[in-house]
């Protein structure tokens, strides 16, 4: 099946695209190509053969796999919590523990799960900053004990 003169363009565009993007992921969406400023994104998660990307108020859905857009961020910037959702850790507020993982509570309100698979990831965040585990015991005790009576 040949391609058509639009198609033909788009990757070219996007080949060129890919090379100039630094601090931006470049994906291509309903015939687009879109330049994301890293610091926007808040999350990515996989939707069947898709892979939706929200960013603000913005929405993009694009044909690729979560493995593979992981493999694009920096590591230290985003972290996989669950096989479906890799997170922006600037815009985590609050990790909340249950049996089954941690629900994970981004700045505009969204909760997402995190499995247990990835548990490690998200104590990796307050783990590699001795003083933000001194600060995260205490309190942790205060508010078991506060649970347990309530």
């Amino acid at each position: 099946m040949k391609k058509s003169m639009v198609d033909q363009t788009l990757e070219i565009v996007f080949k060129i695209a890919k090379r100039t993007g630094e601090g931006r992921l470049i994906i291509k969406s309903c015939g687009k190509i879109v330049f994301i400023p890293i610091d926007e994104i808040d999350w990515i998660e996989a939707a069947a053969n898709y892979v939706r990307l929200i960013a603000g108020e913005n929405t993009y859905a694009f044909r690729d796999s979560l493995s593979a857009i992981a493999d694009k961020l920096d590591p230290s910037r985003f972290i996989r919590i669950h096989r479906s959702y890799i997170v922006n850790v600037s815009k985590i507020t609050e990790l909340q523990l249950r049996r089954d993982g941690f629900i994970v509570y981004l700045e505009n309100g969204k909760r997402l799960p995190a499995s247990k698979v990835y548990r490690s990831s998200l104590e990796s965040l307050w783990n590699n900053s001795a003083t933000a585990s001194r600060r995260h015991r205490s309190p942790e005790k205060t508010c078991n004990s506060q649970n347990q009576s309530e």
